[in-house]
């Protein structure tokens, strides 16, 4: 069983550094090479005494002090003492620093440790179970500074694991959370030990339990009775937050479980039942803004709880459908949403309560919407459900326009009924309406293409916010919105710079046909703010061979000040693709930047130029080190690439760049032939194995660049593009990856292997279905893999 204590130390990480914020930190403990403290002839002749007297003081660096003094002495004379001295319970109020003497017995454990072996054997034998009988002292600063002691001893303290298990039940918080973080170091503690603590009265110590529980994955199937006795207790009118928060954490152990949890089904919808609607928007709903609580997924464990069931769990929540609590039925509806196709045993009851809600004067917009909802993803018509919805948005009541507008955008690309309905709400008077009626269309995507002409319109609203969601609504819609170009390019002189910057990205996302804005975006490359000229010149680039006219302004711009500048033209020459006598000399030259990432940006573009580039040889040969003895491994490697697409020694500097992905020991490199693998066309497949390998490299990419290097190798498979179609699985288990990033990578990387990518199809309707914060662009992903 794999505990994975180490969540428990992010869960209660940090804790111990950050309650000495703002405190004086203490001198450390200088040691010398071969482990010994240095120390002055004075530290060697004070008597032990003293320096064991100095150790009891409070003051930290007097006690680092003593430690130096005391580690001169003979062991003999020293180890007794030190084991003497760990009666003393002194320590030093406030700050606290792991690692430090904050307390006698942490200074004792120090010095001991110091006198290797023979010390290491005492502090274990003598010292330890010491330590561990002041565990039960009175005084919790006594309790807590003896945990950080034995911490100190980190796996060699393993013994003692039993009653720091024991502290975690500590009616202070503060030794409760220092023992938990001192058990993740020392080892020991398992699931049915923390599972056990869930039966505590305290319901602080219950949570913090929970908590440490939840961290634990594979959970062992012993542990789901327990978890659902806690469930069992009603909530009481004014149970303090820890206990709904307990329920949380339980009822989010038990989705790990999923189809072996069905015996916790009754209790689960319980919660669902006895979860009051100032809970859910205390914990559950989302917040506007870009805090965390705004990244909410609007479902609770309990919730997500029976999503993971699935099956078994649908006639259970059929039951809750017919509550009258709105928040029950709304909760189970998105329940069966989510469980999709499974739960078809339930369409009946679902459209009737869908009928029901539209019959009722106290109607509920939100119930309607998930039950339409769980009715369109188990597989009923969306025509129909999609269709009725939109009926609402005729009543004058425009706080529920702006509502059933809102909850339409749920229904992503299946909403494609309502978009005719949608369409005079982007002239509706409320501001507030037409902005969200742009960002459903937006997330309907390409079935909302008949709204194009009406955005194309809106993109000269008076009003700002309306102009910049038009804009962000045909980004979304991409390709197939072209036909706006015109109005786009008009866009581009708007007087706010946001809805400038906006409207290039749109460009950018609609590509080759957005040709009708090279004038403007030319005029650009010359703005004064950096951020316009990099749009400019990134959006010029993606319409490509059309974007030719613009060539003298970028060339201009390659001898640019600022590196960013500089690198932004070198790519969109090369993407354009017109090969001129001046624009390879440009590049050519670009070669000899003072900074690499310019000169890598220049190879890149060369290699893109291909053959007709030829004129850049001796160029990258001299980038490459050709003439040195001392190459820099970056510029060999794309040096390498480039001569390869110019058909220069091709098999050599292919050999020269798969030679650099396989080596581990010159990481630069190796990063390098990543992002340099999609210009290798079929000879990738070279490298492909080891890009596999890659994506489980968690390590990051530099001391200044804290991405992980699995990100950069995810990045250069979707570049790859279908060439990268043996890497599906490895990709479609990352989808289960909770960082952002590598999440977020991962999806695009797959809608860029596009048809091939078949595979992950399920996994990524799935995400559709249940995570919110990713469901656009799974679904985007889906449009390509999926693409007829």
């Amino acid at each position: 069983m794999n505990c994975r204590l180490g969540l428990i130390a992010f869960l209660f990480g940090g804790f111990l550094l950050s309650i000495g914020c703002g405190k004086k930190e203490p001198v450390p403990v200088a040691v010398e090479a071969g482990g010994q403290a240095s120390t002055t002839p004075q530290e060697k002749s004070v008597p032990i005494g003293n320096y064991i007297a100095d150790l009891k003081q409070r003051s930290l660096d007097k006690r680092a002090a003593a430690i130096r003094g005391i580690i001169q002495y003979d062991e003999s004379v020293a180890i007794p003492a030190l084991l003497e001295v760990l009666a003393d319970k002194g320590y030093t109020d406030g700050a606290v620093v792991v690692g430090q003497p904050n307390s006698t017995r942490e200074g004792a454990i120090i010095a001991l440790l110091k006198f290797g072996a023979t010390g290491e054997k005492e502090a274990v034998e003598k010292a330890l179970p010491a330590l561990i009988a002041l565990l039960k002292d009175a005084n919790p600063g006594v309790r807590e500074h003896t945990i950080l002691a034995i911490a100190l001893l980190g796996p060699k303290a393993k013994n003692a694991a039993g009653d720091l298990l024991k502290s975690c039940e500590d009616g202070n918080e503060i030794v409760r959370r220092t023992a938990y973080d001192t058990l993740q170091k020392v080892g020991g503690g398992h699931a049915a030990d923390f599972a056990s603590m869930l039966r505590n009265k305290d319901p602080k110590v219950v949570y913090d339990a929970a908590k440490a529980l939840n961290a634990i994955r594979p959970l062992p199937k012993e542990v789901i009775g327990l978890l659902v006795d806690v469930l069992k207790n009603t909530p009481g009118e004014m149970e303090p937050d820890e206990a709904v928060l307990t329920r949380m954490e339980v009822a989010e152990a038990l989705a790990s479980f999923g189809k072996d949890a069905e015996s916790a089904v009754p209790v689960l919808i319980k919660v669902l039942q006895t979860t009051t609607i100032e809970d859910f928007d205390k914990f559950f709903r989302p917040k506007p803004g870009n805090g965390p609580d705004a990244a909410r997924n609007d479902e609770s464990p309990a919730m997500m709880a029976l999503r993971k069931i699935g099956k078994p769990a649908v006639n259970d929540l059929k039951a809750a459908l017919n509550s009258d609590k709105p928040l029950v039925r709304w909760q189970a509806a998105r329940v069966l949403a989510g469980i999709g196709p499974d739960a078809a045993a339930a369409l009946p009851d679902l459209q009737t309560i869908f009928d029901k809600e539209f019959e009722r004067k106290e109607g509920q917009v939100a119930v309607i919407s998930a039950c339409g909802l769980a009715i369109v993803q188990i597989g009923g018509d969306p025509t129909k459900v999609v269709g009725k919805i939109a009926e609402l948005l005729a009543i004058p009541d425009p706080q529920l326009r702006f509502d059933v507008v809102r909850i339409l955008a749920r229904f992503g690309r299946k909403g494609e009924a309502a978009v005719m309905a949608i369409l005079p709400l982007l002239d509706d008077e409320q501001e507030a309406i037409r902005a969200q009626a742009s960002d459903t269309l937006r997330a309907m995507g390409p079935a909302a293409k008949a709204a194009i002409p009406a955005l194309g319109k809106k993109l000269a609203d008076p009003q700002l916010e309306v102009r910049r969601s038009a804009a962000l609504t045909l980004k979304g819609l991409g390709p197939i919105a072209a036909e706006t170009s015109p109005q786009l390019a008009k866009l581009l002189l708007d007087e706010d710079d946001a809805v400038r910057r906006e409207c290039m990205e749109t460009i950018i996302a609609i590509g080759p046909g957005a040709k009708a804005t090279v004038p403007e975006l030319t005029k650009l490359v010359k703005a004064l703010d950096a951020r316009e000229r990099l749009l400019a010149m990134d959006a010029l680039g993606v319409i490509g061979p059309d974007a030719k006219t613009a060539a003298p302004e970028l060339l201009a711009a390659l001898a640019a000040k600022d590196t960013e500048t500089r690198m932004a033209a070198a790519r969109a020459l090369g993407l354009i693709g017109n090969a001129s006598t001046e624009v390879v000399k440009g590049l050519a030259d670009r070669l000899k930047d003072t900074y690499m990432p310019p000169r890598q940006a220049a190879a890149r573009a060369l290699a893109l130029l291909g053959p007709a580039a030829k004129a850049a040889v001796d160029n990258l040969k001299v980038f490459g080190g050709s003439n040195s003895k001392s190459p820099d491994p970056v510029a060999v490697v794309w040096s390498s690439v480039a001569l390869y697409r110019l058909g220069v020694d091709a098999d050599a500097n292919l050999k020269i760049v798969i030679d650099a992905m396989k080596n581990k020991a010159v990481r630069s490199a190796r990063l390098a032939a990543m992002d340099a693998a999609d210009l290798l066309g079929p000879s990738a497949k070279g490298i492909l194995s080891e890009l596999i390998e890659a994506l489980n490299d968690k390590t990051p990419i530099s001391n200044t660049d804290p991405t992980p290097a699995r990100h950069r190798a995810i990045k250069a498979l979707g570049k790859m593009g279908p060439a990268a179609k043996d890497t599906v699985p490895k990709l479609a288990a990352l989808l289960k990856e909770t960082d952002v990033s590598v999440k977020t990578a991962v999806i695009e990387t797959l809608g860029q292997i596009g048809p091939s990518a078949t595979l992950a199809s399920a996994r990524l309707r799935e995400i559709v279905r249940t995570e919110p914060a990713y469901g656009e662009l799974a679904q985007e992903a889906l449009d390509r893999i999926e693409k007829k």
